[in-house]
């Protein structure tokens, strides 16, 4: 089995991104009255590889993505954008 990596960028530093990760965690109840009953919290975290060798959780929301993929992403946004500014301009 092979996993596929990621370029990507955090903190201003090229980094790696390994995988996805679903963390979840128990909640105790609060002791207060009418405080929180209780339960479970999950989060979504990018296991992320630093230029140092390091290994960190990173918030999704703090990976900006640099690769190949991406700038297919970026080319398909671009022409699907022109055409509908081009359709809008055609009415």
């Amino acid at each position: 089995m092979s996993f596929e990596t990621r370029d990507c960028i955090v903190n201003n530093q090229f980094c790696i991104l390994h995988c996805w990760e679903q963390w979840s965690d128990v909640v105790a109840p609060s002791p207060m009255i009418g405080g929180h009953p209780g339960g479970q919290m999950s989060m979504i975290y990018g296991i992320v590889e630093f230029p140092d060798g390091s290994v960190k959780r990173i918030s999704p929301t703090n990976i900006k993505f640099c690769d190949e993929k991406h700038a297919d992403l970026y080319m398909a946004n671009d022409h699907f954008q022109r055409k509908v500014e081009s359709e809008v301009s055609e009415k």
